[in-house]
């Protein structure tokens, strides 16, 4: 052991020799060299985890190096799994470093994951990510989960008992894999740079806690951390309890049907209420229609009285007159009629 590299970390109180060793000892799986993976990989190299493997079977971008911090420029279009695993061979070569090319399914996910004993979830896509859950379920290992998404991220611990000793999964929160096309990734919501460092960070916490048995990992929780409010928050993760009692199913189904009937019902009633509505549209509809043509042929009456003055050389604009008059009173009375109704 390099006691000098540790230095800083050996003189932590309830850390010392006992915590280095677990960490030498260990054997963690980070699935995803991207943006959560190369902070994770760092500092779990840095702070003397012994045996890192590095799954990842996609090649270093241009637009990847705002926020992978193990690469750099040079190094596009090189494989990430390959290209992280040089480079922390280069900065600690005491680190054993094992690299898998290749995307984990569910054909390859039970033989790479039995060489380790705790999971890091880094991807970035949510096959990949119920994968994990499914293969570290059936093994029980820990699985320690991150995602990133703009400005907001979150992490979790998977497979790890509590305090009383319950634990949960991945699809405890979310059974079922969501639709990708419905959801943005972040080649297309975009991300902060930074916060995928500090997401990938947290997740090497957790890893450290749960090796060293410091601290208390966040089991059966998801810690929540948005960027642009500088806030963190949690969230406890309660699984849906389970009975055996036969009647349950049946019980449910009544209450489905019930629930069913209660909105056949509104729905009729809405019906009968858009019936109405559109019979009283119709009302008004022809009544406007009406009062239109009412108003041309009083217009047209004037016309030809005018017309009719002018040609027994009567005043106009006094038969004008006369008519507006009839024609004002006429509105008043059905104005009044109107309001009477």
């Amino acid at each position: 052991m390099n006691y000098q590299l540790y230095q800083r970390q050996l003189l932590l109180p309830d850390f010392g020799l006992v915590a280095q060793k677990k960490l030498l000892e260990a054997k963690v799986l980070v699935v995803g060299a991207g943006g959560l993976g190369c902070p994770a990989i760092l500092y779990l190299a840095a702070a003397g985890v012994g045996n890192i493997g590095i799954a990842d079977y996609d090649q270093i971008e241009e637009s990847n190096l705002h926020r992978q911090i193990l690469f750099q420029a040079s190094d596009i279009s090189k494989g990430k799994a390959e290209t992280a695993c040089h480079k922390i061979k280069l900065a600690y070569p005491q680190i054993n470093v094992i690299e898998h090319v290749v995307r984990i399914d569910e054909w390859n996910a039970a033989n790479i994951l039995a060489d380790y004993s705790l999971v890091i979830d880094c991807t970035d896509n949510f096959a990949t990510r119920y994968v994990l859950d499914d293969a570290c379920k059936a093994q029980n290992k820990v699985l320690v989960y991150g995602s990133v998404s703009r400005y907001e991220g979150q992490v979790a611990v998977f497979n790890l008992a509590d305090k009383d000793g319950n634990s949960s999964c991945y699809r405890d929160i979310f059974p079922e894999i969501p639709n990708e096309a419905a959801i943005q990734n972040c080649a297309e919501a975009g991300v902060i740079g930074v916060l995928t460092g500090i997401i990938g960070c947290l997740q090497a916490n957790e890893v450290i806690k749960i090796i060293t048995g410091l601290g208390t990992p966040l089991a059966n929780k998801i810690l929540s951390y948005h960027s642009l409010h500088n806030s963190f928050y949690e969230t406890q993760i309660v699984k849906a309890e389970t009975t055996d009692k036969p009647n349950q199913t049946a019980d449910t189904l009544a209450l489905l049907r019930d629930d069913l009937n209660v909105l056949d019902q509104s729905i009729l009633q809405l019906l009968a209420k858009r019936k109405n509505l559109v019979r009283t549209i119709g009302k008004e509809k022809k009544k406007l229609n009406l009062d239109v043509v009412q108003a041309q042929q009083w217009e047209k009456t004037i016309q030809n009285r005018i017309f009719e003055a002018q040609q027994l050389d009567l005043d106009t604009d006094f038969i004008k007159a006369i008519f507006d008059r009839i024609h004002q009173a006429s509105i008043n009375e059905q104005e009044k009629h109107d309001h009477g109704n």
